[in-house]
């Protein structure tokens, strides 16, 4: 059966990283595929409707390839679940002002009757207490980063691969693309703010220069602007008489 019940954690993380602005793309999608999972007549009937690559249209792949890259993609998508799951704790600990212990916590999730045990834990256990429980974000621990060196190229393909073939990866797409935003110097955001002000003239500001700037991206920008500057100069030039006739009275 391809449909899952909604999971409580999954709800909780998601709420409590939109409430404190943390990012976790992984856990959400994870949250919206369980969604998506359970919408099965829709899902159905829109197969016969909406199109999907077929035959020479699909890439050809190598099995033994497939099997490896999988293990580093999965591997890496777990890293970014367990990190995004981190910074949500970190930021609820600072707000809620608790003194906590990750190097402990680590400890008490990872042993033997958890269901969070794993080896990827015991790694990070080692890590953050080889670092001794100081850092900025898991993904920038020494042993981790190194990881995630060796495996993002498996990652990648395995992504592209599903995408190209039209099969569903939400969490590894997700996590490949928090990966890639947080290990960004510059990210396509003004993109967001361009749209801003196209729609509502906004502004925004820029790398190479200082100041907030507007722009006129067509023509009805254009001459929405000379109407306004219109306006503004007509509206200066008829100040001087109101000022005038006020001191008559």
């Amino acid at each position: 059966v391809d449909s899952i019940d909604l999971n409580g954690s999954d709800t909780w993380f998601s709420l409590e990283a939109t409430k404190l602005g943390v990012p976790a793309p992984t856990i959400t999608a994870a949250l919206e595929a369980r969604f998506l999972s359970n919408m099965k007549e829709e899902r159905v009937d829109a197969s016969s409707i909406l199109g999907a690559p077929e035959g020479a249209d699909t890439p050809s792949v190598m099995k033994d390839q497939i099997s490896e890259d999988l293990q580093g993609a999965i591997y890496s998508a777990w890293t970014c679940v367990v990190a995004e799951g981190l910074s949500i704790f970190v930021a609820a600990a600072e707000v809620g002002q608790w003194e906590v212990n990750l190097v402990e916590c680590l400890r008490l999730w990872n042993l033997p009757a958890s269901f969070l045990n794993s080896d990827m834990l015991d790694k990070m256990y080692s890590a953050l207490t080889e670092s001794q429980g100081n850092m900025q974000h898991v993904l920038l621990l020494p042993s981790i980063s190194a990881q995630l060196q060796a495996t993002h190229m498996s990652w990648r393909r395995i992504v592209t691969l599903c995408f190209a073939s039209a099969i569903p990866c939400p969490c590894l797409g997700a996590s490949l693309t928090y990966y890639d935003s947080y290990r960004s110097k510059i990210l396509p955001s003004g993109l967001i703010r361009a749209q801003r002000d196209f729609f509502g003239g906004y502004g925004y500001n820029r790398f190479n220069e200082e100041g907030w700037y507007t722009s006129c991206w067509v023509q009805e920008h254009t001459d929405g602007l000379k109407r306004a500057t219109k306006k503004l100069e007509k509206g200066s030039n008829d100040e001087p008489k109101k000022k005038k006739k006020r001191k008559t009275k």
